[in-house]
């Protein structure tokens, strides 16, 4: 599985987790939230990415820091556990699409 930031990413944007207890739970976040950017970037995020045919990251491939932060954002709206009112049902939290639309494949956005 691919991930696009790390628990200590996550927890530095997050101040109020300083603990370890939800640790397990916030890296199967990433994992998700992980995935739910990539589906996003659709047909770019190969490219993009530097992901190779299994749909992992190629050996020291740089994750972009639009990327990165909107994997961020979006791990810390399913941590949180709150609807974001702006976004599309199905879609990304509102601050991780505005990071991304411009990445994204116009054709599939």
């Amino acid at each position: 599985m691919v991930e696009l930031c790390t628990l200590e990413d996550v927890k530095a944007a997050q101040p109020v987790i300083d603990y370890d207890d939800d640790d397990d739970m916030l890296e199967i976040l990433i994992g998700a939230a992980s995935e739910a950017v990539i589906d996003y970037l659709d047909t770019r995020a190969e490219a993009l990415l530097d992901l190779d045919s299994g749909g992992d990251l190629v050996s020291g491939a740089t994750v972009p820091a639009a990327v990165r932060v909107a994997a961020i954002l979006t791990t810390r709206h399913l941590y949180e556990g709150q609807d974001d009112e702006q976004a599309v049902r199905g879609g990304l939290p509102h601050r991780a699409e505005m990071l991304l639309y411009r990445l994204a494949d116009p054709t599939c956005t």
